[in-house]
């Protein structure tokens, strides 16, 4: 490993990819690099002091998976995704989003005490692949796509973790999901952080092509690594902002079920409590998580629906689902996720023809003059008495 390596501030890496490959890093990559590993310790420290750091991990794994599959072509959103979590992901009819998240899983899963994660990662693009929980790809492929990580080449973590997903993303046995699956295990293997890339590469789908096609042409990873780099500093820091938002919304809620709830508070703190872990539940769970009654339990849902904490999702009168929804939307909705808006010139709008059909409207016609009112005749004055005309000829 050691001998692609030249000097602590430049180096060139060798790669088995179709084409030699060099890489080199100085000026603007040096500075990436840094850029990126600052986000990641921001996010680790962010990630240290929450005490909900699971809670919000496990949303932003289930983001990335989406987010993967709509790279590929899938299309499920979070809620979908949170709505068939309990549904098994494997087998031919298994969703591939959950495939995803739960071959994320498996690759944080390495054994204590073991420092070399290629076993896990191994067995997660092998359930990526639907092969099944157990099975894994041929060996030799995810040792050529790790190599880099195998020993010590001289290079920043955050570069290896970037050189193993793009050599994966160019390998036709494994492509471009093993890639990012690859890319994500190896980031949260050396900094501790979960970092979901794909909603960037989303927005920089044609960079994230380009960029790979151009490594495979040309054997230069530079362009490569510098996107790499640019899409793990950007993810880090909105995760950052997405743990500060998920922790204000808990403490804004948790002070709405204190205020509006009266005697059923502690209930209603123990229910969000655990659409925090898992944001989608039916009145069933509520009332296992509560132990009341399941009238008392589609009550106490009733109540959280309307201080605006759940909203449902199914549209049933029964067998009712509730989405903690305003919390979902914090990682659904980041922005990161979503497309920038594009700005469109404004044309002026065409004025409406007449239909042939129908005779176009006639002008109305002028109001012609008042006729000349009759003169009316001053009525007599009443004769002493007070009494009218009339009354005096009756």
């Amino acid at each position: 490993m050691s001998a692609g390596y030249r000097g602590r501030e430049r180096g060139t890496v060798t790669s088995h990819s179709p084409v030699p490959a060099s890489l080199y890093l100085d000026g603007e990559l040096l500075a990436a690099v840094r850029e990126a590993e600052a986000a990641l310790f921001r996010l680790a420290g962010a990630a240290r002091v929450s005490p909900d750091r699971e809670a919000f991990v496990a949303m932003q794994l289930r983001q990335e998976a989406v987010d993967s599959c709509g790279l590929d072509g899938g299309q499920v959103s979070l809620s979908d995704l949170l709505a068939s979590e309990d549904q098994p992901p494997l087998g031919p009819g298994g969703d591939s989003a959950a495939r995803c998240l739960h071959a994320m899983k498996a690759s944080l899963q390495t054994e204590t005490g073991n420092a070399d994660p290629g076993d896990a990662i191994a067995r997660a693009v092998g359930i990526l692949g639907n092969r099944g929980a157990q099975a894994a790809p041929p060996e030799e492929l995810v040792v050529d796509a790790l190599e880099q990580v195998a020993g010590d080449a001289g290079l920043p973590e955050v570069v290896l973790a970037g050189l193993a997903m793009g050599r994966a993303g160019l390998d036709a046995s494994l492509g471009p999901a093993a890639g990012r699956l690859i890319g994500f295990a190896l980031l949260h293997h050396h900094f501790a952080v979960a970092v979901p890339l794909s909603g960037i590469l989303g927005i920089r789908l044609a960079d994230y092509r380009e960029c790979l096609r151009s490594t495979e042409r040309s054997g230069s990873w530079q362009a490569w690594i510098e996107l790499f780099l640019r899409a793990v500093a950007q993810s880090a820091e909105q995760c950052v902002v997405q743990f500060g938002r998920a922790a204000a919304l808990r403490d804004e809620h948790r002070k709405s079920v204190a205020a509006g709830l009266g005697y059923a508070v502690g209930k209603g703190l123990l229910v969000l409590d655990r659409m925090i872990r898992r944001p989608v539940a039916s009145v069933a769970d509520v009332q296992g998580i509560t132990g009341t009654s399941y009238v008392a339990a589609n009550t106490l849902v009733s109540r959280l629906a309307g201080l605006g904490i759940l909203r449902e999702i199914t549209g049933h009168r029964r067998n009712r689902s509730f989405l903690y929804d305003s919390y979902v939307q914090v990682f659904a909705s980041a922005p990161h996720a979503r497309a920038p808006t594009r700005r469109v010139p404004t044309v002026p709008r065409p004025q409406a023809k007449a239909p042939r059909n129908r005779p176009a409207p006639q002008p109305s016609p002028r109001p012609s003059p008042d006729p000349p009112r009759k003169r009316r005749l001053a009525r007599p004055s009443p004769r002493k008495g007070g009494g009218r005309i009339s009354d005096h000829l009756l």
